[in-house]
């Protein structure tokens, strides 16, 4: 018994190390690293003697601030080597549940407050139930928990737990909050309105604002062109006749002022195709005419109120004009051949003469007396015949498409009153401007506001086309004149100049253009040697731009 007795004593001193009381104060861990607010590392690195602690305001804590652990097996038999308890796990903590390290399910068997099955609680990193998935609370009951819920690194995923519809992953809808846990609020949802300060319901492209709801003073639509003018209404407004640019397309009044012509002479008659001087015309609204602006344009010389409407004596054949001079000297006898220096007479544009400007010359007593002393007074009547017309007055270039490659077209307009005749007359063509030409003979006539359109082979799009041919061949620096019976009617250019690339204006060019006539132009520019501004005439398009093609001021 004695010799058993000796020999299980042996046995349990080869299983058991005493547990030890202070570590020594050169004890290190980690590799020689003191555990912070201690002199030393507390933990010697020893099983059966528990996990030391540095907890230098613990009474039990040594002159380094160390506490001893306690051992892990209690009373039982500790196999170091093993680093576990013989016979079973201790539950150092008295949670009731052993440490994991001998074969328990105690994450922490120095912890009190941590076990498999505790509450877990919502704090920013203890875990209370050994399972780091598990993080504490939703309120929401929305399946994802608070986001100040941690355990470690790993925390919660909503960042408000008291609305259900917001957590990761929820849908963002427009009112201020995140409702999708991603750090911003309202993104991609908002609506952009635009400021409207002259209060016509259409807001300033260049002022807007994102926002759940329609601010006061602002407006979902951005079509306002000039947000201080409540008469610029926008884009897609019906213009109205107000004298202001309603819909926005930088024109004013277009689709409803009426064109009206001059009336320079009071006769109540225009100054349109038939006119001497050319037709002069602008559009006003109904009854807001200024002053000498009239509707009816049949008035063929505005400057003699006694010519006017077919019906008031705007003839259609041979006419005669005549002007009185009165002329004084000192003496000698009235000369019939005294040259007319203040008298001008000319026919209407279109008309011409055959017979030489004439006069005839008297002599009275009455020129006398109205003389006062002079010693003679005469009065000459000259005399012109106008004996023939020609109709062709409202034919002119319209349309003028230099394009990219051979896109290239001219449109021809009748912009008169009467059906113009093409036979007789050419499109003429001078390269760089110059006088030597090539030429294009017409044929048929045009309608009144009818046009013809020639085409290069290569255009874009042929179906406004009349006429295909590579006549038309230009590069912006080529000049063209409308010639019939051999006299120019209009001229696009300048004849004999080579601009260089091309002829320019304010804004508008002949080269990589399309150049449309402006309305208001009714007659053409019958001296094609004068200088050739664009913008004085035509607006700028574009290049490429061929869909006016066929519709000339519509």
């Amino acid at each position: 018994m004695q010799e058993l007795g000796w020999v299980a004593l042996a046995v349990m001193t080869s299983f058991v190390v005493n547990g030890c009381g202070d570590p020594p104060t050169d004890a290190r861990s980690d590799g020689g690293v003191a555990d912070g607010g201690c002199a030393v590392s507390c933990d010697d690195g020893t099983y059966c003697n528990g996990a030391e602690r540095c907890a230098p305001a613990d009474p039990a804590a040594n002159a380094a601030g160390c506490v001893p652990g306690a051992p892990p097996c209690g009373d039982g038999a500790c196999v170091e080597a093993e680093r576990r308890c013989e016979g079973g796990c201790a539950d150092v903590d008295g949670d009731g549940f052993a440490d994991v390290a001998c074969g328990g399910d105690d994450c922490d068997d120095a912890d009190a407050r941590r076990f498999p099955g505790n509450l877990e609680i919502c704090d920013d990193g203890h875990d209370e139930d050994c399972d780091p998935t598990t993080l504490g609370r939703d309120l929401d009951l929305d399946g994802q928990q608070d986001a100040r819920c941690c355990n470690g690194d790993v925390c919660g995923r909503d960042c408000d737990d008291e609305r259900p519809m917001t957590n990761d992953g929820g849908e963002e809808i427009c009112d201020g909050r995140d409702n999708d846990c991603d750090g911003m609020v309202d993104e991609g949802v908002t609506l952009t309105f635009y400021r409207d300060l002259d209060n016509d319901n259409f807001g300033d492209p260049d002022s807007p604002l994102e926002a759940c709801d329609r601010p006061d003073g602002y407006e979902l639509n951005a079509d306002d062109c000039d947000d201080t003018d409540p008469n610029a209404t926008g884009v897609d407004t019906a213009d109205t006749c107000d004298g202001y640019d309603n819909d926005c397309d930088g024109m004013v009044d277009e689709d409803e002022a009426i064109r009206h012509f001059a009336d320079e002479d009071g006769d109540g008659l225009g100054c349109g195709a038939r006119c001497a001087e050319g037709a002069r015309t602008e559009f006003f609204c109904e009854g807001m005419a200024p002053h000498r602006w009239v509707l009816d344009p049949s008035d063929c010389d505005d400057n003699n109120d006694l010519l006017g409407s077919p019906d008031g004596g705007c003839p259609e054949g041979p006419y005669t004009l005549t002007e009185d001079e009165n002329s004084r000297g000192m003496g000698g006898s009235c000369d019939p051949g005294a040259p007319a220096k203040r008298i001008s007479l000319s026919c209407p544009f279109g008309w011409s003469r055959t017979t030489p400007c004439t006069g005839t010359c008297r002599v009275s007593e009455e020129d006398r007396t109205t003389c006062r002393g002079r010693l003679y007074c005469s009065t000459c009547t000259w005399t012109v015949t106008c004996d023939s017309r020609d109709t062709r007055l409202g034919l002119l270039i319209s349309e003028y498409v230099e394009g990219s490659g051979n896109n290239k077209a001219l449109e021809l307009a009748n912009r008169g009153f009467d059906e113009e005749r093409l036979d007789g007359c050419a499109l003429v063509r001078h390269q760089n401007g110059a006088v030597d030409t090539e030429r294009l003979a017409l044929s048929g006539s045009l309608a009144p506001g009818a046009t013809l359109v020639v085409c290069n082979p290569g255009v874009a799009d042929a179906s406004a086309c009349d006429l295909v041919s590579g006549f038309v061949v230009h590069n912006g620096d080529d000049a063209y004149t409308l010639e019939c019976d051999d006299v120019v009617i209009d001229a696009f250019g300048q004849v004999g100049t080579d601009p260089g690339e091309s002829w320019t204006g304010v804004g508008v060019e002949t080269r990589d253009r399309t150049l449309r006539r402006q309305c208001r132009i009714t007659r053409g520019d019958t001296d094609g040697s004068d200088e050739f501004d664009p913008s004085l005439e035509f607006e700028g398009h574009p290049v490429d731009d061929s869909s006016g093609l066929g519709v000339d001021c519509e």
